[in-house]
Order: C-alpha cells, then structure tokens, then sequence
C-alpha cells in the first residue's frame, strides 16, 4: 500500500473534488487563492526564492499526502530557491486523480505566483510528481492552461483504469475523485495517461521506475507509457531504478530526476543540440 504523507486522512472528512464541493464554496472557487490566501492552498519556498523567478515548479502530491508543515524550506525546496526556482505543492483533494478540479486548483496557484512576480504569462512551468502524482505531472501538462515546458515523473501511474483493479485500497479513491462525472468510465480514460497520448503536448517528458516497485507495476505503467510516446513522436527519457522499491530512486536516477527538473529552466541554446535517440548505460536506458 502506498504510504501516507503526513496525516491519514479519515473517510468522512474526504470530499470530492468535483461539482459538489466547487459549489460549496461558490461559483469561482479560485477566487479564494490569492497571493496573500496562497499558504493556505499550497505549500512553497516562497519565502525563500531570490528574484529573478526564472520559473515554476508544480509538485503533485502521491495518493493521500497532506502537508500541515509550515513553509521551511531545506534540502531540494531550498536548492530550488536558491536558483531562482519557485516549486509549490497545491493542497488539493489528497484523493483527487487529477481531476479537472485539482487542475484549475493548480493552475490558480501558478496565476497567483507569475501575478506577484511580475512573470510573463508564458512563464515556464515544470510539472513533477511521485506514483498519483506521477500521473498528476502528466495529466497537468495535457490540460494546464499554463505554459508547461517538461513533465517529470517518478513511478508515475499511467492506466487509470487498470490500476482501479491494482489495488483494494484504489477503487474508492478513484470513486471519489470522478464520482460526479457524467461517464465514470470515461472520466478515468480522460485521466488516463496512457489514453492521452495522442494528446499530449510536444514538451519534454522525463519518466523514472523502480524495477521492483509493487504498489504501480513499471511493466503495465511505464513500459507501456513511454513505448506509446516514442511511437507518437514525443520526446521522453526513461530511467529505470534497478532494484529498488516504489518512487524509490538509485542515486543516479535521481540525479537525473532532478536535472530533468532543471532543465526546464535553461536558457535557450544558440545552437541545435544533438539528438540522441537511444543508449543504455549502467541500467538506465535513456532517449
């Protein structure tokens, strides 16, 4: 079972993401996020990130985390900061699948972030997550209205529907995130990566899986995802963490994590980059 980040969550505190809540809290939900609202819907290094912002990091959170931490930042957050780099992590249904609630939600959180900083609309954004968030990196990129420039993700689920007969625990949170959908089974095609490919947008993909991962299974996930992508045209990297367990990294795969991360942020080249279409090196197969 996929750890809980923070707090578990009881059954009835849980509320979808969809219609029902939006309307609690107005038409507009995402006039509640503003920048002086912003800790109570994300935690970020906000505090911290030395101007000029260069970009944007979105950190989808995995199946069930909740952030009550205050706003310290240290090792990554800070690193990021440091670089000019502002990564936020929205507070949204820690059962949400991505829906399209938790994209407006995030989107939201972006606007208020390139309105503070005096950003260009096109501000680059960089889309990182772990196992749901994995999905939720991908899935973002597809639907965000913002300029997101690289997708990175680690174990990332990539067929909604499989993975709703994966697990016992799955059923209900996919339930609760899709369950005022129209189509239920429609709803989680549409937040499928998998079923998106044809979809998604031509930016740059970077995937990490752990070999021995038993809570989102590479081979049915990953191995299947990425092998689609490359026979759309798209542009993705894929990383294997030999031996190692659920968004678990070797070291080398996470350093690679993080520079796809970076990468996001660079400066254009002046001149053409070579393309390296395929290579193997130390297990980690690259393109």
């Amino acid at each position: 079972m996929e750890a809980l980040c923070g707090v578990i969550l009881a059954a009835s505190v849980v509320v979808t993401n969809t219609a029902v809540s939006a309307g609690a809290l107005g038409s507009d939900f995402t006039s509640r996020i503003t920048w002086e609202t912003l800790s109570s819907f994300c935690h970020s290094n906000l505090a911290d990130v030395k101007e000029p912002v260069r970009g944007i990091v979105v950190e989808h959170h995995g199946l069930g985390c909740v952030w009550f931490k205050p706003n310290e930042q240290k090792g990554w957050g800070k690193d990021l900061a440091d670089k000019g780099i502002a990564i936020v992590h929205p507070h949204y249904n820690p059962w949400c699948w991505m829906n399209d609630t938790a994209v407006r939600f995030s989107d939201r959180i972006v606007d208020c972030v390139i309105e503070h900083y005096g950003l260009e609309p096109d501000a680059h954004v960089c889309s990182m997550g772990r196992s749901m968030g994995g999905l939720g990196a991908l899935v973002y990129a597809r639907y965000s209205r913002k300029n997101v420039v690289a997708a990175v993700a680690n174990c990332p689920v990539c067929d909604l529907p499989y993975h709703y007969t994966e697990r016992p625990d799955l059923p209900r949170t996919l339930t609760t995130a899709f369950a005022d959908a129209p189509d239920f089974d429609a709803a989680l095609k549409s937040h499928s990566p998998i079923d998106l490919v044809p979809q998604m947008p031509d930016i740059n993909y970077f995937v990490a899986h752990s070999s021995a991962d038993k809570s989102v299974n590479k081979e049915r996930h990953s191995d299947r995802f990425v092998e689609a992508m490359r026979k759309a045209g798209r542009r993705i990297e894929y990383a294997i963490s030999e031996g190692t367990g659920h968004c678990q990294l070797t070291p080398d795969v996470q350093r690679r994590f993080d520079a796809a991360v970076l990468a996001a942020f660079d400066e254009p080249e002046e001149t053409p980059a070579v393309v390296i279409h395929s290579a193997t090196t130390n297990g980690v197969e690259i393109r």
